[in-house]
C-alpha cells in the first residue's frame, strides 16, 4: 500500500528535521487566540481573529510545505526555507485557499437550503408528526445527502493536494487544483488510502481534547438557576456583562496548550505526508511512458521528473 510508503517517508523527515514541528508552532500561535476566545465565550470576537489569521495562514502553509518538501529531498530544511517560500508563494496560495473557501461556501449554501427545504416539506407532508415517522420522511434528507454531501466530499477528496502543487512544483491557483485531480484520478485507490491514514491519525490524536471539550460543553446546557432566588430548574436571568462558559480558568489554560499542541504536531505531520504522497505519486505519474502529459507539466514547472 503506498499510502503507507508514504507515511513512512513523512515520518523520517519530521524526525530528521525537527524544525518543521516549530514552523508548525508558529502556525498553532498564529491561530490559537481564536481558539482560546472560543472556549472562553467571547462572542463575534472569535470569527473577526478568523478572518484576519485567513490572511496569514497562506503564508505559514506554504512556507511549511517547502520546508516539508526540502527535508524530504535533501534530508533537511531550515526556517529560512519558510520565510522564503512563503514569500514567493503567498499571493497564489491566498488565492488557492480563497478558491477553496468559495467552494465550501457553495455546498453549505445548498446543505442549508436542501436541509430546510427536507424538513419542510416532511413537516407539510406529515414526516415528522408523532406515530408517522416512516421510512419516506427521510428520503428528503437522504436526496440532500447523495446530492450534496457525497459530491462535496468527492470534491475535497480530489483537490486536497493543491497547497502542494503550488508549492513543489510552482503551480498557479487553478492549475494547482488541476494538478491535484490529476494525482488523485490517476491513484484512487492510493488516495484513499492516504486520506483513511490522515484523517484516522486526526481523530486518534485529536479525539480525547474534542470529546472532553464536547462533554463539558454539553454538561454545562443543564437546568439554570433564577439569579434572584436560587430556584434550581428556573430559567437563569441573563447578564449582557457577562460571558457564558463552562470552562474554568484552569480548564481554559490546559486545553489551550493542549490545543496548541496538537495543532502543531498535526499541521506538520499533516504537511509532511501530504508533500510525500504528491512527490511519490507526481514522479510516478511523470515516468510513466504513456503519459508524457506530467513530463509537459515538469517542464513548465522547472522540475525534473526523475
Amino acid at each position: 500500500m503506498s499510502a503507507i510508503g508514504s507515511l513512512r517517508t513523512a515520518v523520517g523527515a519530521l524526525l530528521g528535521s525537527p524544525v518543521l514541528f516549530l514552523a508548525a508552532l508558529v502556525y498553532g500561535l498564529v491561530v490559537l487566540p481564536q481558539n482560546a476566545l472560543s472556549l472562553v465565550g467571547v462572542p463575534l470576537l472569535p470569527q473577526l481573529i478568523q478572518v484576519l489569521t485567513f490572511f496569514v495562514t497562506p503564508f505559514l502553509l506554504a512556507g511549511i510545505v517547502g520546508m516539508a518538501a526540502e527535508a524530504i529531498e535533501d534530508g533537511d530544511t531550515r526556517l529560512g526555507t519558510l520565510v522564503g517560500v512563503g514569500k514567493s508563494r503567498y499571493l497564489t496560495m491566498l488565492l488557492g485557499k480563497l478558491a477553496e473557501t468559495a467552494i465550501f461556501v457553495v455546498f453549505f449554501i445548498l446543505a442549508f437550503f436542501g436541509v430546510l427545504f427536507a424538513v419542510i416539506g416532511a413537516g407539510v407532508g406529515g414526516g415528522f408528526a408523532a406515530g408517522n415517522a416512516g421510512p419516506a420522511a427521510l428520503l428528503p434528507l437522504l436526496a440532500v445527502v447523495a446530492l450534496v454531501v457525497i459530491p462535496f466530499l468527492l470534491v475535497t477528496f480530489f483537490i486536497q493536494f493543491f497547497p502542494v502543487a503550488i508549492v513543489v512544483e510552482e503551480a498557479g491557483a487553478v492549475e494547482s487544483f488541476k494538478r491535484s485531480y490529476a494525482v488523485v484520478r490517476n491513484n484512487l485507490l492510493s488516495a484513499l488510502g492516504y486520506s483513511v491514514v490522515s484523517l484516522a491519525v486526526s481523530l486518534l490524536l485529536g479525539a480525547p481534547l474534542g470529546g472532553y471539550v464536547l462533554f463539558r460543553s454539553l454538561g454545562a446546557s443543564g437546568p439554570g438557576m433564577d439569579a434572584t432566588t436560587g430556584a434550581p430548574g428556573a430559567a437563569p436571568v441573563p447578564d449582557p456583562t457577562s460571558v457564558a462558559t463552562p470552562f474554568s480558568p484552569p480548564e481554559i489554560a490546559g486545553v489551550a496548550a493542549l490545543s496548541l499542541a496538537l495543532t502543531t504536531v498535526l499541521f506538520a505531520f499533516r504537511n509532511a505526508y501530504a508533500v510525500a504522497f504528491f512527490a511519490e505519486h507526481r514522479t510516478a505519474r511523470a515516468a510513466t511512458p504513456t503519459e508524457p502529459a506530467a513530463d509537459a507539466d515538469a517542464d513548465r514547472s522547472g522540475v525534473d521528473p526523475r
